[in-house]
């Protein structure tokens, strides 16, 4: 008897482990199930970043470009627009088979499988990874009571909840929204902000309450906005002619406020270059700064840095996007204003 009640207890004992061991292996392979992406999840992101066999590098720069051997380019209805790749944000080639279109100012963000791509003058088209083709263009309606003359210098960004968020100027009828009103020695300039309307695919946006930022000039200009964010804030470019200012909120859509580590906020001094483009590479902890300048010739020019609490000078830009770059332009070309995007989903 006790041999057998023996036998017993150790087949319960054994009975018992084994349930304990099968409800682990359960467990472990339900967690592993809920964490890893599926199948069809993984060839989703691998479609995602695969998805065109043209646009097919890192990063993205839109920008517009002028023969002033034949144009008059101080006309922005001159302008044309054209779209860059580069693997690391230094060498970049256009876009194969591009065809520059009518369009002055431009920036460019990726959402899913679209490019879209924003003009001044209140247009934008849109580029379909999946087919590689360009649409017409298509009108972007703003809701704004503040920019009945539409808007000018877009800057895109998405937010927390996946919408397009568009940071502008308004634009004003018959005059450069970047200066004052002929006969003012004195104004103050409005930098603000609107976010997609559900459903109108990056056509249709609101404007969010109070502005992003306001600059005071005295015969001087500002313009053209470029949003950013640094795994820590978000960062507002403002261009000052030929220099630009940096803003920073802990909020989106919160009030910018200027820098108080740089000179008058400035990043670089005045003559460097102006219309920034802004991006913060969190694999290097490096911010890129993207500019355009030279006169008669503008180039787009990037320098990489550590912080925005230092300035930098014009030795610290070496040119990306020029002639001596780029055989797509010759010598006499205008190529400017850089909007800047990470070409991922």
């Amino acid at each position: 008897m006790k041999k057998q009640t023996i036998i017993i207890i150790i087949l319960a004992v054994v009975i018992i482990l084994g349930l304990i061991v099968f409800g682990a292996y359960i467990l472990v392979k339900n967690n592993q199930e809920e964490t890893a992406p599926s199948t069809n999840e993984e060839e989703n992101l691998n479609k995602a970043e695969e998805v065109s066999s043209v646009v097919n590098k890192k990063y993205l720069l839109a920008f517009h470009a002028c023969d002033t051997a034949t144009t008059d380019c101080m006309n922005p209805k001159n302008h044309m627009v054209y779209l860059a790749q580069s693997d690391d944000g230094a060498a970049w080639e256009v876009i194969p088979d591009w065809e520059p279109f009518s369009g002055s100012v431009p920036d460019v963000i990726r959402r899913d499988n679209t490019l879209y791509i924003y003009n001044a003058g209140s247009q934008m088209r849109k580029y379909d990874l999946e087919t590689d083709t360009l649409s017409e263009r298509i009108p972007v309606t703003l809701n704004d009571p503040e920019a009945p003359g539409k808007y000018v210098d877009p800057s895109m960004i998405i937010d927390d909840e996946g919408r397009l968020v568009m940071f502008y100027m308004p634009g004003i009828m018959g005059q450069d929204p970047a200066q004052c009103a002929p006969g003012e020695m004195q104004c103050t300039k409005l930098f603000r902000s609107a976010v997609e309307i559900e459903g109108s695919d990056g056509e249709e946006f609101t404007a969010t309450e109070g502005n992003r930022a306001e600059v005071t000039i005295q015969n001087d200009v500002a313009s053209d906005p470029d949003i950013f964010f640094d795994g820590k804030e978000y960062v507002l470019y403002i261009s000052r002619g030929q220099s630009f200012q940096v803003f920073t909120s802990d909020d989106l859509l919160g009030s910018y406020t200027l820098s108080d580590t740089l000179p008058d906020g400035y990043l670089v001094p005045q003559g460097t270059g102006g219309i920034p483009a802004g991006y913060f590479d969190s694999k290097t902890s490096e911010y890129w700064t993207y500019i355009h300048t030279g006169h008669p010739n503008a180039v787009i020019k990037r320098a990489t840095h550590n912080n925005l609490d230092v300035p930098l000078n014009s030795a610290d830009f070496i040119e990306v996007l020029g002639p001596a770059t780029n055989n797509e332009f010759s010598t006499s070309y205008n190529i400017e204003s850089p909007g800047f995007t990470v070409n991922k989903p």
